[in-house]
């Protein structure tokens, strides 16, 4: 059995920023290749292991359209079930951003930061937990004053594969300053 990060849980891999708290990454809660004996209800049980971790916040970076096919039908009332605020970013599968979706991040990014600060837990989903979840992961190290090469690599060393295509890795190396940036006093206040 392969020995767990620190922070870690078996629903969640974990970065932790340099001003406290840890960012979770995980795939699409209820998605299963084949359902487990003994478990009714795969959206309800792994929403329970990413409360059990920690998460306040779980951001879903999947688009509505995916939600059905990956077993997240019910997603957002099931979060607020289990006592989870929710928040949509929807980002095109194997994509970066685009604008739209930096509007939408920015708005919840100085959230996600001052739950960071205080020592709580963000989890981020996508369908693998791997594109998507990384390059915003990522995205959120950089905003919280992590160097956008080091962000890579952190969250790449957490939960390897992530940061699937170049446009995201370009988009956590230069995007995400830019953001950061336009962000400004929100993020300091963080």
């Amino acid at each position: 059995m392969p020995m767990q990060r620190p922070g870690s849980h078996p629903a969640v891999d974990c970065v932790a920023p340099p001003r406290g708290g840890l960012i979770g990454m995980s795939p699409c809660p209820g998605r299963r290749p084949v359902a487990i004996a003994g478990e009714p209800d795969p959206l309800a049980a792994d929403l329970a292991r990413i409360r059990d971790w920690g998460a306040s916040i779980l951001v879903t970076l999947t688009e509505m359209g995916e939600w059905e096919r990956l077993g997240a039908a019910g997603l957002p009332g099931a979060v607020a079930e289990h006592g989870m605020e929710w928040r949509h970013v929807p980002i095109p599968d194997m994509r970066a951003p685009g604008p739209d979706t930096i509007v939408a991040w920015a708005s919840i990014a100085p959230v996600l930061l001052a739950v960071l600060a205080a020592g709580g837990r963000v989890a981020l989903h996508c369908a693998a937990g791997l594109g998507r979840t990384g390059t915003m992961a990522a995205t959120l190290l950089v905003h919280a004053g992590v160097a956008p090469e080091a962000a890579v690599a952190l969250v790449r060393a957490a939960r390897p594969g992530t940061i699937e295509t170049a446009e995201q890795l370009r988009f956590v190396l230069e995007e995400a300053p830019r953001i950061g940036t336009r962000l400004g006093p929100a993020l300091e206040r963080s």
